[in-house]
């Protein structure tokens, strides 16, 4: 008898000594996020899971702003490119069933792509495929990006490239036109919505009641957070997106239903056992032998020495995280509706550094590729050489024209629905337009200029040629 009870007085004070220790974890997360208990604003909720265990799950801040609803663990958060595992994982359960295969060309199913080479299935997965970022292409084009465009117009911007940024394989470079064309061969193959299958496949086996894709902009969401911009000290306006675009983005969720996922990835209760959750994990090797960094919707990479899965979204008013760390079972995920004040990287970091802070290094380690540098003719900043670029310029592949005129001896550009910017010359090698893009400049033999390739981070290469406006 009395055996049993020095084990039970051990129970007690191994306890004992558990709770006090999440207490003080409790106690230190409650005292970095204190900032955002603020009265009419926006703010977040937050859940930190260690060993299937929620060890803190709380919210700041308001949901909605007009009727003072404040942010619950319930409430409903959009998480933007946070969405792309999930649609990811759509594709491997289509691969698991053997319905696709990750190495299948993607003409397979979307014949209606210019064949640029094989591009596969996994390319798409891992931002490899080279094609052009569908986003900057509208920007590009003079469209506001989250307007309310149909699947078939994207589609018809996308089969307008000519060519790729790079040839499959070769680099990491992001792309929301992979996820766009991936979820198009998921719903092809599945004869679903993206939105059906995932709530079929993923969801509802998971109980994850408040998640969506939100497909339809004009849906009523309950207890959705709404998304806020900040345009002064203490003013916040609406951030409103109407895309209808969903698999790059577009879903909605809380962190209640994300607990539920965080622990699929150890107990894989949706088909393939944990084989699936590692293929989900896998990192991608470029042509060159080069880890990229990147796998099945998440990047993986290190923190403090010790690996990370994680991601983030940003999109219309709202940003979110996730940083797990798989070897200690330990997951911060943070969603927001102020992007612009809070960042869920940077405080999933902080929480982290809670759980580990004798770590030999706080660096985050990324792998990835180096950015190809192209050659272009020189530039001046001169109103003589400003004369010669003077004009107009049409690009077929993205069915826009950019006049450039020069005013008080500067060079500027307009081009659709956006304001006026000025080009500004960077060196001798630059020309940009709002810090935003290069345009790199062409000549013919009589030193006339005649056209330029214009890069911007996940576009690269778009050709103008200057046209006769008379």
């Amino acid at each position: 008898m009395k055996k049993y009870k020095t084990l039970f007085s051990l129970i007690i004070t191994c306890a004992s000594i558990i709770l006090k220790a999440q207490d003080s974890t409790t106690i230190k997360i409650d005292n970095l996020l204190s900032q955002y208990n603020r009265p009419n604003s926006p703010g977040l909720a937050m859940i930190v899971i260690e060993k299937g265990t929620v060890i803190y799950k709380k919210s700041y801040g308001l949901a909605d702003l007009e009727h003072n609803i404040p942010i619950t663990p319930k409430t409903v958060f959009e998480i933007g490119s946070l969405s792309k595992h999930f649609t990811a994982f759509c594709a491997l359960q289509l691969a698991e069933k053997g319905l696709i295969s990750l190495d299948d060309d993607i003409r397979k199913y979307i014949p209606e792509l210019k064949n640029y080479g094989n591009i596969k299935i996994i390319n798409l997965i891992t931002h490899t495929s080279g094609l052009r970022d569908y986003n900057t292409l509208l920007i590009l084009s003079g469209l506001n990006w989250d307007n309310n465009y149909s699947d078939e117009m994207l589609m018809d911007l996308i089969i307008k490239q000519k060519q790729l940024n790079f040839k499959p394989g070769d680099e990491y470079s992001y792309s929301n036109t992979g996820y766009f064309i991936l979820k198009e061969i998921i719903e092809r193959v599945s004869g679903k919505s993206l939105r059906q299958f995932a709530d079929s496949s993923i969801f509802k086996p998971l109980g994850m009641a408040s998640t969506h894709f939100h497909d339809d902009y004009t849906e009523l969401v309950p207890n959705r957070a709404l998304g806020y911009s900040k345009q002064s000290a203490e003013t916040y306006n609406l951030n409103i997106s109407f895309s209808t675009i969903v698999g790059p983005g577009r879903l909605y969720t809380n962190v209640e239903d994300l607990y539920k996922w965080d622990q699929n990835f150890y107990n894989n209760k949706l088909g393939g056992g944990q084989k699936l959750i590692e293929q989900s994990i896998k990192t991608f090797t470029l042509n060159n032998q080069q880890i990229s960094g990147y796998a099945c919707g998440l990047g993986v990479n290190e923190y403090k020495n010790l690996k990370t899965i994680s991601h983030l979204g940003l999109w219309a008013g709202y940003t979110s995280g996730l940083l797990r760390f798989p070897d200690k079972q330990i997951s911060i995920i943070c969603l927001s509706n102020s992007p612009l004040e809070i960042s869920p990287k940077s405080l999933n970091k902080k929480v982290a550094d809670i759980f580990f802070p004798y770590q030999n290094t706080s660096q985050e380690k990324i792998n990835g590729t180096p950015p190809i540098v192209v050659a272009f003719i020189p530039v001046k900043k001169d109103p003589i050489f400003f004369k010669k670029i003077v004009g107009k310029y049409y690009s077929e592949e993205l069915n826009t024209y950019y006049q450039f005129f020069i005013k008080d001896n500067k060079l500027f550009v307009k081009w659709r629905d956006f304001k006026i910017a000025e080009v500004e010359v960077g060196g001798d090698k630059e020309l940009r337009v709002n810090n935003m893009c290069l345009l790199h400049l062409s000549e013919n033999s009589k030193k006339e200029i005649i056209g330029f390739k214009l890069d911007e981070n996940n576009v690269k290469d778009i050709d103008f040629v200057k046209v006769n406006d008379k």
